[in-house]
């Protein structure tokens, strides 16, 4: 699967040259043909490879098996960080490629590296489509948090004071309508959270007591990581233990417990 992506997006060139063997039986001719075409010897022998690719047919060979190799491990895993991140690594390759067709193919005039970037876009086109179409089953199977019943009509009072107050006070940096997503979307945003995921995972557990259900599988904490990156790897959350384990300092559990009460508690003891 890595191999694939990698032989997509690498798309840096190098000019190379032909050894030009004195002891050819044409040598004279071939020399003679140059001369008389006003080519120099140099840009007679050159040719470009990309990624060390110079042949376009050992070329696409090459990544038809390693698409169907990926498409295998994408439809057996459905991976959706993966699904995303090769998502724009391709796009970007891409872009890149479509430069080289618009501006270098013309600088070099050599069909060989004309042909290898047509099939590396051919390539890219393929397999954005391909995830494009399986992205979005997948993202459609992601678990969701649940409001309960009792706190469904209030939800977006809650939910747009929590906001308020956890972007005051440095743990998101999100705009409403994007954190409102975590909890009411069927098309969720992605929240970075710039605290540790033991305020994280006590937040979601005091959440889960009136606003959101109590899931199990998955569990609350679960959902939390699908939707939740952390701020210092600009991923999503790794840990070895999910449950609300450890907690906040005194400061963030008051303030936590502070905004909960005065939104959760508040609304729905209106």
């Amino acid at each position: 699967m890595k191999e694939f992506i990698t032989t997509l997006i690498n798309n840096d060139y190098t000019i190379k040259h032909d050894p030009l063997n004195e002891e050819h039986d044409n040598i004279d001719e071939i020399k003679a043909d140059m001369h008389d075409s006003g080519i120099e010897l140099s840009e007679r022998l050159r040719y470009i490879e990309i990624n060390g690719h110079r042949c376009s047919i050992f070329l696409r060979e090459e990544l038809d098996q390693q698409f169907n190799e990926f498409r295998l491990y994408i439809v057996e895993n459905k991976p959706l960080e993966v699904i995303e991140e090769c998502s724009q690594q391709i796009k970007s390759a891409r872009e890149q490629l479509g430069y080289y067709l618009q501006n270098e193919v013309r600088c070099f005039d050599d069909i060989g590296f004309t042909d290898i970037v047509r099939v590396k876009m051919d390539y890219c086109d393929e397999t954005l489509e391909f995830l494009k179409g399986y992205g979005k089953q997948v993202i459609d199977k992601k678990p969701r948090f649940k409001i309960r019943p009792e706190a469904n009509k209030r939800k977006h009072d809650i939910l747009a004071y929590i906001h308020k107050d956890f972007k005051r006070e440095g743990y998101i940096d999100c705009n409403l309508p994007d954190f409102k997503k975590v909890f009411t979307s069927d098309n969720p945003a992605l929240i970075v959270w710039f605290k540790t995921y033991a305020h994280l995972s006590y937040f979601i557990k005091e959440l889960s007591k009136e606003f959101i259900e109590d899931s199990r599988k998955p569990s609350k904490y679960e959902v939390a990581l699908l939707y939740f990156i952390n701020h210092e790897t600009n991923k999503l959350f790794e840990v070895n233990r999910r449950r609300c384990d450890t907690l906040p300092g005194k400061v963030d559990k008051k303030f936590i417990d502070f905004t909960l009460s005065n939104s959760v508690g508040h609304y729905l003891n209106l």
